[in-house]
């Protein structure tokens, strides 16, 4: 460039040149920033995406922000409205933000949860990835309530990030207690569950006993007979014998397919 200063377009194709984050895909600097740490338009906070790792430890990484969930219920909202997505001024003006820079870094954290992709080209090029997968707590349920009762749902998981999983899961379960710590199932953590009425021998499952809902090691005794193991280092935690042919308040409600460990990565089950 022999040196000359480069302005308009030229200058808006040099920041983009510059981003750090270019070679990552769908991230993008946000508009109107320099990304260079020379410049006295850089941004004062940076958003870097969370890395798979990061997200298997830690389902809380998935769950939208109270501001990003603003944005995500404005767009579907518009969206029903008006049977097209917003442009990103619509989501600026509707929600009152200062600007649009505002709204990218928004958009760009919730594309990297699963919520929503940024698409190429056009100023109505947000696609929403439709589907919310609702976290459920074990333990004791009421009778007759079903394992995914709107009152159980403590949170929920985008589709997008829960296909990571194979096969894909149904619902998440929040394990209580430490019944199967020895697999890293600790207090607080979160099994990724696929919903189905059988399960193979030796296969970690979701049961439902009367009132109770809990997770174990399904073993096969005979055709009548299974156990429910816990796999804990604590010899308090029994296992539970069931009888198939006299046991009406015994059902599968699922299979363990996966699990996010906040201290651990996802452990195999």
């Amino acid at each position: 460039m022999n040196g000359d200063p480069v302005t308009g377009a030229n200058a808006r194709k040099l920041e983009v040149a510059r981003c750090p984050v270019q070679n990552m895909t769908h991230w993008m600097c946000p508009i109107g920033h320099r990304a260079d740490q020379g410049s006295k338009h850089t941004p004062k906070r940076r958003i870097n995406p969370p890395t798979e790792k990061n997200l298997r430890q830690d389902p809380a990484l998935l769950q939208p922000t109270e501001k990003q969930r603003e944005v995500l219920e404005f767009i579907r909202g518009f969206a029903r409205l008006h049977g097209y997505v917003p442009a990103r001024r619509e989501i600026m003006e509707g929600l009152k933000l200062r600007n649009k820079s505002v709204v990218d870094q928004r958009l760009v954290a919730l594309q990297a949860k699963g919520w929503l992709d940024i698409q190429h080209g056009g100023h109505r090029n947000l696609r929403l990835l439709c589907e919310e997968l609702p976290v459920v707590v074990a333990g004791t349920v009421a009778a007759g309530e079903p394992i995914l009762a709107e009152e159980r749902v403590q949170g929920w998981i985008s589709r997008a990030a829960a296909e990571t999983f194979r096969p894909p899961p149904d619902f998440f379960l929040r394990v209580q207690g430490g019944s199967m710590s020895r697999l890293g199932l600790v207090d607080g953590s979160t099994v990724a569950i696929r919903s189905q009425p059988t399960a193979e021998n030796k296969q970690v499952i979701v049961a439902r006993i009367e009132d109770e809902v809990t997770l174990k090691r399904f073993v096969r005794v005979n055709e009548r007979r299974v156990q429910l193991r816990s796999e804990s280092y604590d010899p308090s935690h029994p296992t539970i014998e069931v009888d198939l042919k006299n046991e009406s308040g015994f059902a599968i409600c699922g299979i363990v397919v996966g699990a996010l460990i906040r201290d651990g990565l996802s452990l195999p089950v």
